[in-house]
């Protein structure tokens, strides 16, 4: 009788495993644009992974809002020394503010100058007021043929989401992502990557 032995856990980082993480970049990379914009931060953990996915000299832009309620207290900490880190190759600019205000927008507008986006990631409010409003306020920024990337959208069935306990309002919130992004990929192509809770991309 063979010993066997068990396969390698997958790394799960962030809420992301490296293989959501290694096909949303390699999806990014192609684009071969110049702005990605991310809603939501937190640590600057999918900030680091998509920003590198972009060209050197590209834009990199952030929405937080640390200690909200969607938020983690002094996340703002580590995201500013990821910035730091970047800004050898990249031109990064953080605004930590309520995503959903119109004056945010606004500042977001300012920022990019006329600049379409290549790739807005939204991983910040996951009630469905919160997706809706980000995805609303937003995604008209992307440009055509650039992509819409949505985090916790994906199906509970999957192995690493199987070992979790998950409490009810978590449950909620990734169904109620999934059904944003299966609502926003009508008549439009998308891909959804997933072996924890899921990534998904939207081409517009």
């Amino acid at each position: 009788m063979t010993e066997q032995t068990k396969p390698a856990k997958k790394k799960e980082k962030g809420g992301m495993t490296e293989f959501e993480t290694g096909l949303i970049g390699s999806l990014i990379s192609g684009l071969e644009g110049s702005v990605y914009f991310e809603v939501g931060c937190r640590n600057g953990a999918s900030f680091a992974i998509f920003g590198r996915s972009m060209p050197p000299g590209s834009l990199l832009l952030g929405v937080d809002m640390p200690g909200g309620p969607w938020g983690m207290v002094g996340s703002e900490t580590h995201l500013e020394k990821v910035a730091d880190t970047l800004r050898l190759d990249y031109r990064v600019e953080l605004l930590y503010r309520d995503s959903q205000k119109p004056e945010t927008l606004a500042e977001v507008k300012t920022v990019l100058d006329g600049q379409p986006v290549d790739a807005l990631l939204l991983d910040a409010d996951h009630s469905r007021a919160g997706v809706v409003s980000d995805l609303e306020m937003y995604s008209p920024l992307v440009r055509p043929g650039g992509i819409v990337i949505f985090h916790d959208c994906g199906f509970l069935g999957s192995p690493l989401c199987l070992e979790k306990e998950y409490k009810l309002e978590q449950v909620e919130h990734i169904n109620t992502i999934h059904h944003i992004f299966a609502s926003f990929c009508y008549r439009r192509k998308y891909v959804l990557v997933q072996d924890f809770v899921g990534m998904g991309a939207v081409w517009m």
